[in-house]
């Protein structure tokens, strides 16, 4: 049996009523857009790719658009584990062609790859 079915004024349907409360939040908050803004004025973005849905490296969708924004921007992206295979989540290669630059679970590595002008 399908499950029921929400919807949000013009939106697509929502199949799950909890998600549909968070879109409504997120379209009044604009949150895409205010977080997108923030990596526009960020030097880099950090993914957290840690082991989801018994894929090592999972990177999903929320993570997928920052990377395009951050690209776009040319933006540093940092990656914190290996990527999925192309077998795993079908992005990865998309994910590949924007230079991320993986850093094998060492976020100090972060540090040979922006120049940080400290002051005191």
């Amino acid at each position: 049996m399908p499950k029921k079915c929400w919807k949000y004024k013009n939106h697509d349907c929502i199949k799950n009523p909890e998600l549909n409360s968070n879109l409504e939040w997120g379209l009044n908050l604009n949150i895409d857009k205010d977080h997108f803004n923030k990596i526009e004025s960020s030097d880099a973005i950090l993914i957290l790719n840690y082991p989801k849905n018994n894929i090592q490296g999972y990177i999903g969708g929320s993570s997928l658009m920052e990377i395009a924004v951050a690209r776009h921007l040319d933006k540093k992206i940092f990656i914190l584990h290996e990527l999925p295979s192309e077998d795993e989540i079908r992005y990865a290669l998309e994910i590949k062609v924007t230079r991320p630059i993986i850093l094998n679970g060492d976020i100090s590595k972060i540090n040979n790859h922006i120049n940080l002008n400290l002051t005191s």
